[in-house]
């Protein structure tokens, strides 16, 4: 879909008619079964696209599409701990993270800790 259809389709004659008068929520819906109305997601906000996705409209839904998978979960726990630690430069912290991310994906602790230095020294 291109953003000049879904203009089309919100400033259309009618288009928003069966709203009276208020203004209808915006959300995604998903593929998940339901009985009565659609299993959906509420759209948390739109953005424009930048960068590498210069020219798109961004949706972004108030919650997670797509569920992660618990090594993605450790994955995004120890990277927000890399974060923290490159930032603070605290290498309790980058341990923490080490730990998080052999947890997850088993990796070489030598390699690790050249990543995890690698963000210290920045």
């Amino acid at each position: 879909m291109k953003f000049s259809e879904l203009a089309d389709f919100v400033n259309g004659p009618g288009s928003l008619g069966f709203c009276h008068g208020g203004s209808p929520e915006v959300v995604i819906r998903i593929d998940k079964h339901s009985i009565g109305p659609s299993a959906t997601v509420p759209v948390r906000c739109v953005a424009h696209g930048f960068d590498w996705d210069n020219g798109k409209v961004i949706i972004h839904p108030e919650t997670p599409l797509v569920p992660k998978s618990n090594k993605e979960k450790l994955f995004d726990e120890a990277y927000n701990f890399i974060f923290q630690c490159a930032l603070g430069r605290n290498i309790h912290v980058a341990k923490e993270a080490k730990r998080l991310l052999i947890k997850a994906y088993g990796h070489d602790p030598a390699e690790l800790e050249k990543m995890i230095q690698g963000m210290l020294s920045r």
